[in-house]
């Protein structure tokens, strides 16, 4: 068995991330509709913050998928015969692709 086969290139926060794109969407609607007000004036702020927040989540994803590859090149150097390059280069290619470097 593969262990790095378990491993999600693709982090559980997708979901929030489609969630908190169409929450965004209803708030553009509703800003529309009320024109500047107070209260549509604070959702853009908390809107920026949405954005900020997603941002920091990507990046901490692509952070988590270099350590993880960090350790099985660790592990590599030290058991060879432990670790599946098939799912290191797998790993590498989500990271590549946060990175931006695809």
């Amino acid at each position: 068995m593969n262990p790095d086969e378990n491993v999600d290139t693709r982090s559980s926060a997708d979901a929030h991330v489609s969630e908190a794109k169409f929450v965004l969407n209803i708030v553009h609607e509703w800003q529309e509709r009320e024109g500047e007000t107070d209260a549509t004036m604070v959702a853009s702020v908390i809107e920026a913050h949405t954005h900020a927040t997603l941002a920091l989540v990507e990046q901490q994803r692509t952070a988590n998928l270099i350590t993880y590859l960090q350790i099985q090149m660790q592990i590599q150097r030290e058991h060879p015969e432990k670790v599946h390059l098939d799912g290191i280069n797998r790993i590498a290619d989500a990271a590549w692709e946060g990175l931006g470097l695809t």
